[in-house]
């Protein structure tokens, strides 16, 4: 009942107050209408009825101007060198006089040093396409005593891709084998490390 009464109380007053914001609204928009005209008005101008005639303007030929060339440089007389006419003389030259050793084979006896191996020819190893940093490998191998490496194995890398370069380039290296009592010998338990040195585009040095 109490919502009945709220309604017909306040219903006369929104409707009132709705047409005012209406017709102020309207008021606010409003433009008056302004009638244009059916024809535009007509435009007048002048052409300037005289015609200037530019003349195109005389190409200069360019003028030919004789120029005197410079006298030819002098020529200088040289003497012309003289052979000497005495004789030349050579100094004399003099062996001085020693006497011959004598080596007898029955009381000489030569004697052969003996040496260790001596790495003759050593291949670089090529540098994996998948590594990322540098890294090295240690590998050990034998000798035959002809200086030739076999037996070829890797005790440890810093990474698992750099063990087959490093076996493929042990191979090809070439040693002077080990001479013991003037005879060669094979060698067993070689060890050695091999290095891969991988560089920026700066040519700068990847760590491991």
């Amino acid at each position: 009942m109490n919502v009945l009464v709220r309604t017909i109380i306040s219903g006369p007053g929104a409707f009132v107050i709705t047409t005012g914001l209406a017709l102020i609204m309207a008021k606010m928009i409003y433009v008056p209408f302004v009638d244009l005209p059916d024809k535009p008005e007509k435009m007048s101008f002048t052409v300037n009825p005289e015609i200037t005639i530019i003349e195109p303007k005389k190409k200069r030929r360019a003028e030919l101007v004789r120029v005197t060339p410079p006298p030819p440089p002098p020529i200088v007389e040289r003497p012309t060198p003289t052979p000497p006419s005495g004789p030349i003389t050579h100094p004399d030259v003099i062996t001085p006089d020693y006497d011959k050793i004598k080596l007898d084979p029955q009381t000489v006896k030569l004697v052969v040093i003996d040496t260790k191996e001596q790495p003759v020819l050593r291949f670089p190893p090529v540098m994996p396409a998948r590594a990322e940093r540098s890294g090295h490998c240690d590998v050990r191998f034998n000798l035959t005593a002809q200086g030739h490496p076999y037996e070829i194995v890797t005790t440890s890398c810093s990474q698992a891709i750099f063990k087959r370069p490093t076996i493929k380039s042990v191979q090809k290296w070439k040693y002077n084998p080990k001479i013991l009592d003037g005879v060669a010998v094979a060698r067993q338990g070689v060890e050695t490390r091999i290095s891969f040195n991988l560089t920026d585009e700066r040519g700068f040095l990847i760590p491991e």
